[in-house]
């Protein structure tokens, strides 16, 4: 998906900056006991997840790639996804630390590992 369209999708809010080298948005969401900082790349459908402390160290890293017959169609699933975090910056850490949930109509799942 190109920059122009990514764009569109996260809305020009404060949350999202343009990295410098110029090849993914980076969005930043503070919350209560941890912030998430979600990459976007351009180009590639690709979305990059962090949990982190108030003093910066990661708690939690994630990643998700789409590809295959609905592969535009997911990359935009997660995008309104990372929207409805932006818009509504309630998350917590579940399943022992091991998943990162938000609060929108209801909990979801936005990243992690599930099991051991």
């Amino acid at each position: 998906m190109k920059k122009k369209e990514i764009a569109k999708l996260l809305g020009n809010g404060k949350l999202v900056s343009e990295k410098s080298n110029g090849t993914a948005y980076e969005v930043l969401i503070q919350g209560g006991s941890f912030d998430l900082v979600i990459t976007i790349p351009f180009e590639v459908h690709e979305i990059y997840y962090e949990a982190k402390d108030k003093e910066g160290n990661s708690l939690l890293k994630d990643w998700r790639d789409h590809y295959g017959e609905t592969e535009i169609e997911d990359y935009k699933e997660s995008l309104i996804e990372v929207v409805k975090t932006m818009k509504s910056p309630l998350f917590r850490m579940a399943n022992e630390g091991k998943t990162v949930e938000v609060k929108s109509d209801e909990w979801f799942y936005l990243f992690g590992r599930f099991g051991s």
